[in-house]
């Protein structure tokens, strides 16, 4: 516990700290990890060399069966999120400040 790199920094250092050791903590549940790095930012994920996106989705896409089942409602709140598409992954929620 007194090693440099385990010991506890306080301050804004000391929230990374915690950030990036909740987001280890889950490391088998894949969604609530990506959450976390969405909502505190920590760690600082970048894609990898071949990924299709230059960036950590930012959001899942509308599903394929809400298309089929209720495309007006899905197109209409596509529009009022500024959306380019349904699949838009790129662009931030509403919610998130960014």
């Amino acid at each position: 516990m007194a090693q440099p790199r385990v010991a506890y920094a306080g301050g804004a250092a000391g929230l990374t700290q915690i950030a990036y050791q909740k987001w280890v903590s889950l490391y088998m549940q894949g969604m609530e990890a990506w959450t976390e790095v969405r909502r505190t930012g920590v760690p600082a994920l970048v894609p990898g060399p071949r990924a299709v996106l230059t960036s950590i989705p930012e959001r899942l896409p509308y599903d394929d069966q809400e298309l089929v089942l209720n495309k007006t409602n899905v197109d209409a709140a596509v529009a009022a999120q500024a959306f380019a598409s349904s699949t838009d992954l790129k662009k931030p929620l509403w919610f998130t400040g960014r």
